[in-house]
């Protein structure tokens, strides 16, 4: 059995929120509730906002559709950007929390790279193809030798973006250290566009 440990991809994401979004003054967090109590790198964006002056606004999920709507109609024209961190709720909820906070000029950042096909405007995340290709060397392996043992894998995150704010991702990256690789999609002909970093 191989399990996937992601990184806590807090300071990633503040780093390209706030690069993104300069002018920030209040962030949505869109998760479980129950995420907002255990998760770390939630209590570490909630650090880095704080530390910085950007007001958080917590939107817990799951909730019905009605509640969510006026939870957003609320909150998103204020906001200078909602963020949904990885989390199966948000995940199964994101079309919707997506054509909402748009709806209100609210731009998206998930750390989910399937959130760009629901109309976010930056994605950044671990491209599913390369944990399953980790994780069939990892059968093949106990398979061959018989044995298990930890290894570890490392995988280029990846940073999507809708063409539209492709100005803004691309000052944002210039900013950033990190080794990544970016796509911008909705290019001429519906075309992406790839750089590596």
């Amino acid at each position: 059995m191989s399990a996937l440990l992601i990184a806590n991809s807090a300071t990633f994401a503040f780093q390209l929120i706030t690069t993104s979004f300069p002018k920030i003054k209040t962030l949505i967090i869109c998760s479980h509730k129950v995420l907002f109590k255990r998760s770390q790198e939630i209590a570490d964006m909630q650090a880095l906002c704080a530390a910085r002056g950007i007001e958080i606004t917590p939107i817990h999920l799951p909730q019905q559709l009605k509640e969510l709507v006026v939870e957003i109609q609320e909150h998103a024209p204020t906001a200078g950007a909602l963020f949904m961190p990885i989390d199966s709720e948000a995940f199964s909820a994101m079309p919707d929390i997506i054509q909402m906070a748009q709806q209100y000029g609210c731009p998206v950042v998930a750390s989910e790279l399937l959130a760009i096909q629901y109309g976010a405007d930056i994605a950044f995340g671990y491209p599913l193809q390369s944990f399953a290709a980790e994780c069939a060397r990892q059968l093949l392996h106990i398979l061959q030798y018989q044995k298990r043992d930890i290894r570890f894998a490392k995988a280029v995150r990846e940073i999507h973006c809708s063409s539209s704010k492709q100005d803004i991702l691309l000052r944002a990256l210039s900013t950033h250290k990190a080794d990544y690789h970016f796509k911008i999609i909705g290019c001429i002909n519906n075309e992406e566009s790839e750089q590596g970093q």
